[in-house]
């Protein structure tokens, strides 16, 4: 679903998060779309910490 709302952009999310996982093993991707601020938001976790977060705005 987030590939289709980045829609020419997804190549560079692909992009992206290849360089993550080589740079960053052991992290992982948590998208989540939140209706009342319309847009997803992404947490970037290893093991229980959360690293960072990103965000979509007004994409629905």
């Amino acid at each position: 679903m987030v590939h289709e709302s980045l829609g020419e952009g997804s190549a560079s999310y692909e992009q992206f998060l290849y360089r993550l996982s080589e740079s960053f093993p052991e992290m992982s991707l948590d998208w989540r779309y939140y209706k009342a601020g319309k847009a997803w938001i992404c947490k970037g976790s290893k093991r229980k910490k959360s690293c960072q977060f990103a965000s979509s705005l007004g994409v629905s």
